[in-house]
């Protein structure tokens, strides 16, 4: 059966007011080759009016995607996911957004950037205690 066929209601339904039906969505275009199937992801994940649990669904599903078809995504869509992955305040969503950032598998100069200004940001460790 060829699903590609369905992408375009797929997309549709990834604003479905119900998370069941966006979610189950998702799921399904992670699996279909093709950049449209990344974009929709990627565009729905990074939309502020996005709910978290949704969007960590999303992220999780663009990562299934990247590692079964590649990084088929463009560089401001990129840059959005590498400015999520910084400013988010849940660390469920930073942590599923890092995921698929990782399974795009970006070259290494892009990864750098973020793992060195996550270190600058990141809280200082407490000190160790010695009896």
């Amino acid at each position: 059966m060829d699903l590609t066929l369905a992408r375009t209601s797929l997309l549709g339904a990834l604003d479905d007011a119900r998370p069941e039906v966006a979610k189950a969505a998702a799921g399904v275009l992670a699996l279909l080759p093709g950049n449209e199937a990344q974009v929709g992801l990627a565009t729905k994940a990074i939309d502020d009016k996005t709910a978290d649990d949704l969007k960590i669904a999303l992220f999780k599903s663009l990562a299934t995607s990247a590692r079964a078809c590649g990084d088929l995504l463009d560089t401001p869509t990129v840059n959005a996911i590498t400015k999520l992955v910084q400013s988010t305040a849940s660390p469920e969503v930073r942590t599923a957004a890092a995921e698929a950032f990782g399974a795009l598998n970006l070259p290494p100069d892009q990864a750098r950037v973020l793992i060195l200004q996550q270190s600058r940001t990141a809280p200082a460790a407490a000190p160790v205690a010695t009896p």
